[in-house]
């Protein structure tokens, strides 16, 4: 038989001190041990919701410091790991150039620039009660304004590969991001969508999504940093698109599922910026968060190996995990990435140039140098190519001339395709012209020595030119007799 007390604390959600007063002391007790140990949990959860650390990822130098600032090898524990921007002394390198001109340092890295805080200014707005459930070929965008809470300016995404020294996987993908809000109070919610199939911002108000389930593809992962609050914590939280029933939407998957995957955290100093942000050069605390995902462990790429990421959208929106909160804010249009996780990548020679006439030896190494220069990497095996239709070396080819062409084609198992073309040249001969001289006579009975010499005057008078090695050679049989004869001779040029 359970205790009349406990009854009433259990069915009671709130419990005034005259009620209280009416326990056993015993009763009392436990039920402010209860009562501590829920704020304990409650104070926990919350600051727990700052997942900070060093993601091993190979760029920036050092790996990336989510640690509340933005600046490498700081704060204290943060020593030789990299950050947005660089901050000497130390090993760990940045991602931002600091010095003019302002922009990144590493090729697929994005910073979105939007306008803020005037209808008048900003055009990349969602204009109807679109919702993160909705296909995205129905949102809407152009002319508006937000709330300051939602406002956002800037943006930056970064995509590097894990780093084993720094006990990441090299064949791990990560997204490092970061994002700001006009003004720190009331909750706030960014969105970082990542999407297999591509989406895109079209003239005149509209969007464009490629997706094949409801406008995105199952598997598209959406992560949100939420402001909660007002409060000095990132919580993270991550949804992936699946089919529910007979239609399709986000859905909620804890952390724990993505240990050492997650981190997110807000700004906890006042941060200086070599950008404009929200009209200076400085943000309060609170009033921007960074975070890294590891994208290879979001979307489970061991059991995909034909992944490829298409686009990154990032937004605002009105409130947390409501499916009916509104999106808000854009800071520029979706970022096309079209990265795959097994890019296949292919390689063929430049062309081939061979002069006229070379050594036959020369020609034969230059063909088997010019075919061992296709070839290919990554791509999900198994690979084929079409090697086998490769052309092969005329015979003399290096003195008849003329040009051999290759398409390279491979495919993988993913259906990704690649072609290239080459082609290896041997510059034909000149064409071989033979001109013999003109019949020629002489006067009779001049002797013969003198027809001689005029005999062989003749014969050598014979002209000649192109082909390699061009020798030339006639039938003649001497000089005809000195006192009446005649002498016919074939002239033959012959290449090499």
């Amino acid at each position: 038989m359970r205790n009349n007390y406990l009854e009433i604390a259990e069915d009671k959600t709130v419990l005034s001190a005259k009620q209280t007063k009416k326990w056993p002391w015993w009763v009392r007790v436990v039920y402010s041990l209860v009562f501590l140990l829920a704020l304990m949990i409650f104070n926990v959860a919350a600051v727990g919701q700052n997942i900070q650390g060093k993601a091993p990822v190979q760029t920036p130098i050092g790996g990336f410091g989510v640690d509340g600032d933005a600046f490498a090898n700081t704060p204290a524990g943060y020593d030789g790991v990299g950050d947005w921007f660089f901050n000497p002394p130390g090993t760990g390198g940045g991602l931002y150039n600091p010095d003019p001109p302002y922009n990144f340092l590493y090729p697929y890295t994005y910073q979105l620039i939007d306008a803020w805080g005037n209808k008048q200014d900003d055009y990349t707005t969602f204009t109807s009660t679109n919702k993160i459930n909705d296909n995205p070929n129905t949102y809407t965008w152009g002319l508006g304004n937000v709330p300051p809470k939602n406002e956002i300016q800037n943006v930056g995404v970064h995509f590097t590969w894990g780093e084993p020294s720094l006990g990441g996987n090299a064949d791990d993908l990560w997204c490092l991001f970061a994002a700001d809000r006009w003004q720190v109070n009331g909750s706030s919610y960014v969105d970082f969508e990542f999407l297999q199939a591509s989406l895109k911002m079209l003239p005149g108000g509209t969007f464009q999504s490629d997706g094949p389930h409801g406008g995105r593809t199952v598997g598209d992962v959406l992560v949100t940093v939420e402001f909660t609050n007002g409060g000095p914590v990132a919580t993270v939280v991550i949804n992936v698109w699946e089919q529910v029933g007979s239609g399709y939407q986000y859905v909620v998957h804890p952390n724990s599922e993505f240990t050492g995957a997650i981190y997110a955290t807000v700004n906890t100093a006042i941060t200086t910026v070599p950008f404009d942000a929200y009209g200076g050069n400085t943000y309060d605390v609170n009033q921007w968060a960074e975070g890294a995902v590891n994208l290879s462990q979001l979307f489970h790429l061991d059991q995909n190996p034909c992944f490829k990421l298409s686009t990154v959208f990032v937004r605002t929106r009105s409130s947390g995990n409501s499916a009916q909160s509104e999106l808000k804010d854009l800071p520029g249009a979706p970022i096309q990435i079209d990265l795959y996780m097994n890019d296949l990548a292919i390689n063929c020679p430049k062309d081939v140039f061979i002069e006229a006439c070379s050594d036959p030896v020369d020609v034969k190494m230059a063909y088997d140098n010019w075919k061992a220069g296709f070839s290919y990497s990554g791509g999900v095996a198994p690979v084929t190519d079409n090697m086998d239709k490769f052309p092969s070396l005329p015979a003399n080819f290096a003195c008849t001339g003329g040009t051999l062409s290759f398409t390279y084609v491979v495919k993988d198992f993913c259906e990704n395709s690649e072609s290239c073309t080459s082609n290896f040249k041997v510059t034909s001969a000149p064409k071989v012209v033979l001109t013999p001289p003109a019949d020629k006579t002489v006067d009779a009975c001049l002797g013969a020595d003198a027809v001689k010499a005029a005999y062989d005057t003749w014969l050598a008078s014979v002209k000649y030119e192109g082909g390699c090695d061009l020798k030339v050679t006639n039938n003649s049989s001497g000089a005809p007799d000195a006192c009446g004869g005649k002498a016919t001779v074939t002239w033959t040029a012959k290449s090499s």
